[in-house]
Parts: C-alpha cells; sequence; structure tokens
C-alpha cells in the first residue's frame, strides 16, 4: 500500500526525486546572478545612494541658510532603503545587465521618474523628523536636479570601472559568414561595450576549418566548465532549431548568457515587439509612423536649434574663412549634390576641406578604398591640412545648419548621399529616404567611416522604422563624445 501523506517512510517516488537531486543539484531558474551582474548591480547601488547623498548635501549648502547641511543629511539618510527599493522598482539594476549597447542616456527616463518620487518621499519624511525646519520648495528643486546629474555620472563611472576590474565578457559565436565579420568588427570597434570575440565555430564545419573554429558538439564542454560568459548563436544549417533550444538551456543552466542573432536581421528591427497570447510569443511588427505632430514637434526643433547654432556660429565665419583660404586655393564653402527625403535632390553645404576638384579623383581612389560600396579610406590624400582638423572635429559639417533651417535636412536622420552611392541602393532598403537626412545619426554615433556601406544602409532603415524624439535627442547627446573620440573619422 502506498505511503499516507505525512508518513515518516519517504515514498519510492521521493526517493528517486531525491536521488535525481543529488545527481543534478542545478536549476533552471537560478537563485543566484552572475558574478559579474553581482558585483555591477551592487557598484551600481553604492553609486546611487553616495549621489543622493551628494545632492542633498549640495542642496542644503545652495539652496538654503541651514546652519549644518550635514547634520541634516545625516538626518534624512534612513530614507536610502526607501531609495533603494525605490529605483529596484524601476529596473535601475536589471537593465544594465542585460543590455550590450546601451548608455546611461537609456535610463534617464525612468531615473526621473523615480528621482521625482524619492523626492517626494524624503519631503514627507522631512515634515516628521526636521519640524519647523523641513524641507523648501528650492531645496527640492535643486536636490533633483543634482540626485539625476549625479546619479547619471557616477554610474557611467562605475560601469566603466567595473568593466575595467571584470573585463570584457567572452563571447562565444556560433555563426558564419557576415555574421561573423559584422560582429568581429562591432566588438573591436566599441570596446565600450563590453564584449571579446574569445572563439568563433562554425556550426557542422571540422575542428580544422577553418582556423580557430571547431565543431558545435566542443560547445558542451565549454559551457559545462564555463570557459565563455556569453554563447551568440545563429540558426542555420548545422544549427537547427532543436540544437538551438538545447544550448540555450544548457547555458541557463550554467548562468552564461545567451543570444540568438536572427538569420534575417529584418526580422527583428526597431520596430518589432514582444507580445504574447496566452503563453505563445509573438512578435508584433506595427507600421513605422510619423504623426503630423510628430513631424511638427521633430520640424520645430530643427529650426530652433539651427537658428541658434547659426547665430552663435556667424562670429567664427570670418576666422574658419581666412584660414581655408591661406591653407589652399578654392572656394570657402564646398557644394555637393546630395539625395534627399523622398529622393529629392539638394545642395550640401560643408567647410571645404579639401583641394580643389577632389570629386574628379574618387574614380581613380576607388582602387584603394576600405569599403568596396563607397570611398572609404584612412587617410584621404585630397584632403588639406586645415580640413584634416576640420574632418576630425566635424567642425566642417557647421554650414548643414543652414540645409536643416531650409527643410533640406534635420539635426538627426539618415546620412546623406550622394548620387553615385545612392544609385546602389534599391528596393525595399530605398524607404530610408522616408525621412529627411541628418547632420548627425546612428551612423555618426556608432562609428561613421568604420561602419561598411552596406551596414550603414540597415542601420539607417533600423533608425527611420523606430523614429522616437527621444531617440534623437539620445543620438545629439551621444554624437559629442563621439566627436571627441574622433571615433571613425578620416
Amino acid at each position: 500500500m502506498p505511503d499516507a501523506i505525512g508518513s515518516d517512510q519517504p515514498s519510492e517516488l521521493a526517493a528517486q526525486l531525491g536521488a535525481l537531486e543529488l545527481r543534478d543539484p542545478q536549476r533552471l531558474v537560478a537563485t543566484r546572478l552572475r558574478n559579474r551582474d553581482y558585483v555591477l548591480r551592487r557598484l551600481l547601488l553604492a553609486t546611487d545612494l553616495t549621489g543622493i547623498l551628494l545632492a542633498m548635501l549640495i542642496s542644503f549648502t545652495l539652496a538654503s541658510d541651514r546652519p549644518d547641511p550635514a547634520r541634516t543629511t545625516l538626518i534624512l539618510a534612513p530614507t536610502l532603503v526607501v531609495w533603494a527599493l525605490l529605483l529596484r522598482s524601476y529596473g535601475l539594476y536589471e537593465r544594465q545587465v542585460r543590455r550590450t549597447e546601451g548608455s546611461i542616456l537609456d535610463d534617464i527616463a525612468p531615473l526621473f521618474h523615480a528621482v521625482v518620487l524619492g523626492t517626494l518621499a524624503t519631503w514627507l519624511f522631512s515634515k516628521l523628523t526636521l519640524g519647523g525646519e523641513r524641507l523648501a520648495m528650492t531645496e527640492l528643486l535643486v536636490f533633483t536636479v543634482a540626485a539625476i546629474v549625479l546619479i547619471s555620472l557616477l554610474r557611467s563611472l562605475a560601469v566603466r570601472i567595473h568593466l575595467r576590474a571584470q573585463g570584457p565578457e567572452e563571447v562565444v559565436l556560433a555563426a558564419c559568414g557576415e555574421t561573423v565579420e559584422r560582429l568581429s568588427r562591432i566588438f573591436s570597434c566599441h570596446p565600450e561595450y563590453g564584449m571579446h570575440l574569445r572563439r568563433v565555430i562554425i556550426p557542422g564545419a571540422e575542428p580544422e576549418q577553418p582556423p580557430g573554429s571547431g565543431p558545435t558538439g566542443d560547445l558542451d564542454r565549454m559551457i559545462e566548465e564555463r570557459e565563455l560568459d556569453q554563447l551568440m548563436v545563429q540558426p542555420g544549417p548545422g544549427m537547427d532549431v532543436d540544437e538551438v533550444m538545447r544550448l540555450m538551456r544548457l547555458c541557463h543552466r550554467n548562468l552564461i548568457r545567451f543570444s540568438v542573432v536572427p538569420a534575417n536581421r529584418q526580422t527583428l528591427n526597431r520596430g518589432a515587439e514582444i507580445d504574447r497570447i496566452e503563453g505563445l510569443g509573438v512578435l508584433v511588427y506595427h507600421p513605422p509612423m510619423l504623426s503630423p505632430s510628430s513631424r511638427l514637434l521633430k520640424r520645430s526643433v530643427d529650426i530652433v536649434v539651427s537658428a541658434l547654432a547659426l547665430v552663435l556660429f556667424a562670429p567664427l565665419m570670418p576666422i574658419v574663412a581666412l584660414a581655408i583660404r591661406l591653407d589652399s586655393r578654392g572656394p570657402i564653402l564646398f557644394k555637393q549634390t546630395r539625395v534627399g527625403r523622398y529622393g529629392r535632390h539638394f545642395r550640401l553645404l560643408k567647410l571645404r576641406t579639401m583641394i580643389q576638384d577632389a570629386d574628379q579623383m574618387v574614380d581613380g581612389l576607388m582602387a584603394h578604398s576600405l569599403d568596396p560600396d563607397c570611398l572609404s579610406l584612412d587617410r584621404d590624400p585630397r584632403v588639406t591640412r586645415v580640413g584634416r582638423f576640420f574632418r576630425v572635429t566635424s567642425l566642417d559639417e557647421f554650414p548643414q545648419l543652414w540645409n536643416v533651417f531650409v527643410g533640406e535636412m534635420s539635426l538627426v536622420g539618415p546620412r546623406p548621399l550622394p548620387e553615385r552611392d545612392d544609385r546602389k541602393i534599391e528596393g525595399w532598403s530605398r524607404h530610408r529616404l522616408d525621412l529627411r537626412p541628418g547632420m548627425t545619426g546612428p551612423w555618426q554615433v556608432m562609428g561613421r567611416n568604420n561602419i561598411p556601406f552596406r551596414e550603414m544602409v540597415d542601420i539607417d532603415n533600423d533608425y527611420a522604422a523606430g523614429w522616437s524624439l527621444w531617440g534623437d535627442i539620445q543620438l545629439i547627446l551621444r554624437t559629442v563624445p563621439a566627436v571627441i573620440s574622433r571615433r571613425g573619422s578620416n
């Protein structure tokens, strides 16, 4: 007779389960974080709370006449517990360990919401603890601004320190062809992503073909021995769906991040969203739309910012013009026909950075181009001495502000291409022209001339499909460090 529930004698089934538990103690649902994620989350928590305390001290010092700002800060220190829970509830610790390309700017919106709520909670706490000295409105405003700025800066510093201390993630890539070349270039050009391509495995290939690759069966040993931090796979020949799912479960059981690169990149563009219908995952693609209000808002920003920048830049034009004229013969401005929105042509303006008749030398220089689809040189012999400085600092693009002001371009958008390059883009890829070309854009932030022509087209299409005003603001802010670092300039 089977054992009754609550019996002291274990049943045969319970014994089998117990034996199974001893043989394989790991679980699919992890109860602990990966070591590098554990360290980063706690480092971010420490910097967040430090930023809040410093913001309090700054507020009580600058925005009030309190005799002892440090004492007031110490009295409000118990609110740090609430702050930690609030920041945690907004996902500000999960987001950093779950993404690769994202920057601190991606956290601004949830951080702003969290700080506003936290400031309200701190004000309520001050009414109970400070009595007649409770916080004034000016103190709260200064604290809110200081907290957002300090937390953002300290978070950026924490991520850099963590990457330097832990080193980049060791990535094993199971794919072939263009995907290997593209990811290898991305990881080498963007050390800030914190990913190092340790090994490439060609699914279905022999161990010695090609060098550095191996059969997919070798992945099991590497995963079990935790020789990698992330496995990236691309379904295809030698890597069917069953094998992908098996590797995913094996990675999860060993606390290894698992990523899938789709065989068709366009199936996961920026406009894709994951929905669920009774547990069934569905990719939903909403038609890309720039509503009348969005178009008006984008155009208004273009007009206001370009007008202000033109006024500020005008006093420098005589100096710039003199430098160009003394350095080489030719006009101050360079004008070239580019292809704009809906395929319309316009005359793009730039400060001249090359010798005269530089356009006529393009065909002869294509033999030395790093990209077969467009002219890309590490050191262009046509560039003048002054022009080289303008190019690495992007100062040569300031006259394009006039193109923006008159509506031929936008501050942010797809890259404006010459006619000879635009003719190489066909079919679906021409939807990049649904938006006005931009002075800056994702191509500028991600690497400029380091990005091959075909990849640049894909990036522009992805931008057009998922446009948002906040996305434009982020790209503008990210352009500044990209220009300072001179990434991809020639």
